[in-house]
C-alpha cells in the first residue's frame, strides 16, 4: 500500500524537484496517520477489527494544526493510559494491561497521584472510558464487555459489546449540521456514545441499550489526487465543540473528525511534546494516548501510555492551521 501511495504522487506531478517535496510531505501524512501494526507481544498486535476501504469518499485534504504547551503537571508513569476525562473539575483514568487495569480518581493538577480507584479483575483489559448522567462506562478490549459503575466507583450493571473495544466519549449535543440526518435515525437517541475498536470504523451507540445504531468510515483525503485513505488504528477519543478529536494508536498525531461525513479535517502535532520519542527506548506501546477537555474552563489535557507528565495544551485555533505542504 505504502508503494502504490508513492506511485500516485509521482504520477501526479511533473517536475521532478516538486516530485521530491510532494513526496517527502505526503508520504509523511501517510506515514502519521496509518502507523505500523503494534507489536507481537501479549497487548501487541492490538486489532483483531478489519479496516474498512473508504470507496467514494470525497471532501478537502486536512489541514495540519500547531499546538502549543501551556503547562506539564505529574502523571503516573505506571499507568497504561486507555481512556481520560474531565467531569464537574475531576479527572477520571482508565487504564490498561491485564492484572493493572483500573478506574480511578487523579489528582491532576497536583500529585498525579490516585485519589481513589477499582481494579478489574485480572482477566479483564480496561479500554476507554466515559461519562453519561450518574454512570461510568469503562470498555473492556478483548472480554466483550462494557462496564457500569456509579460515582462511587461501585459497579452497577454489566452492558455486551460487539468486538473489541479501545476508545469511548459521550456526544450530549450533536454539532448544528449533523442534527438533522442524525435525527433521521429513530433508533438513536440522544445523547449517545461514540466507540472506536482499532480499525478506521466509528460506531454511534445508543445511550440507552449500548448497542450500535450505525457505524461511519474515518479517512482522509490526499491533497495530490483527492482520493481517499482509512484512517485506522482509532485509539482514544475526546467529542469537544461539534468535533472527534482522536488519538491514532502509535502516531504522535491527534486527528479531528467530522463525525456526519467520517472525513479527517485537521490534524493536531503533538510532536512538540517531549514524550512521543519515548516508544523508541521503552517499547513501541508507550505512546501519546488520552484525551480529556474540560467544558467549564475550556481547558485541554493530553498524555500517554505510562508518561510521567500530563500536559495541558492550547485549543487548536484552526483559523491558523496550514495546508499540507506550506
Amino acid at each position: 500500500r505504502q508503494s502504490s501511495f508513492i506511485k500516485t504522487v509521482f504520477s501526479f506531478h511533473g517536475s521532478s524537484a516538486v516530485v521530491v517535496a510532494s513526496v517527502a510531505i505526503l508520504y509523511g501524512v501517510y506515514l502519521a496517520l496509518t502507523p505500523p501494526p503494534p507489536p507481537q507481544s501479549d497487548y501487541g498486535n492490538k486489532s483483531t477489527t478489519t479496516t474498512q476501504s473508504p470507496s467514494g469518499k470525497e471532501g478537502k485534504a486536512p489541514l495540519l494544526c500547531p499546538m502549543e504547551i501551556i503547562n506539564t503537571f505529574p502523571h503516573d508513569d505506571m499507568a497504561f493510559t486507555q481512556g481520560l476525562v474531565i467531569h464537574e473539575g475531576r479527572m477520571y483514568e482508565s487504564t490498561g494491561l491485564y492484572g493493572e487495569s483500573l478506574l480511578k480518581e487523579v489528582d491532576y493538577l497536583g500529585s498525579g497521584k490516585s485519589i481513589r480507584e477499582t481494579k478489574l479483575n485480572a482477566k479483564y483489559f480496561g479500554e476507554g472510558l466515559a461519562i453519561h448522567q450518574d454512570s461510568f462506562y469503562q470498555l473492556t478490549w478483548r472480554e466483550g464487555l462494557i462496564f457500569e459503575y456509579d460515582f462511587d466507583f461501585k459497579k452497577k450493571s454489566e452492558h455486551r459489546l460487539q468486538g473489541e473495544g479501545w476508545g469511548l466519549t459521550t456526544v450530549s449535543s450533536p454539532p448544528k449540521e449533523t442534527t438533522a440526518a442524525i435525527d433521521q435515525n429513530k433508533e438513536l437517541s440522544s445523547p449517545y456514545f461514540l466507540m472506536t475498536n482499532g480499525s478506521n470504523v466509528l460506531s454511534f451507540l445508543d445511550s440507552t441499550t449500548l448497542q450500535p445504531t450505525r457505524y461511519v468510515e474515518v479517512y482522509f483525503v490526499d491533497p495530490a489526487r483527492g482520493s481517499a485513505w482509512p484512517v485506522s488504528h482509532l485509539n482514544e477519543i475526546e467529542f469537544i465543540d461539534g468535533r472527534l478529536y482522536a488519538n491514532i494508536w502509535g502516531s504522535d498525531k491527534i486527528v479531528v473528525i467530522d463525525i456526519e461525513s467520517g472525513r479527517v479535517t485537521h490534524m493536531l502535532d503533538l510532536s512538540i511534546l517531549p514524550e512521543t520519542d519515548k516508544k523508541s527506548s521503552t517499547g513501541h506501546e508507550d505512546v501519546l494516548n488520552g484525551i480529556a477537555f474540560d467544558t467549564v474552563s475550556r481547558r485541554l489535557f493530553v498524555t500517554g501510555k505510562r508518561w510521567s507528565r500530563l500536559y495541558e495544551v492550547r485549543l487548536p485555533d484552526f483559523s491558523k492551521c496550514m495546508e499540507l505542504g506550506t
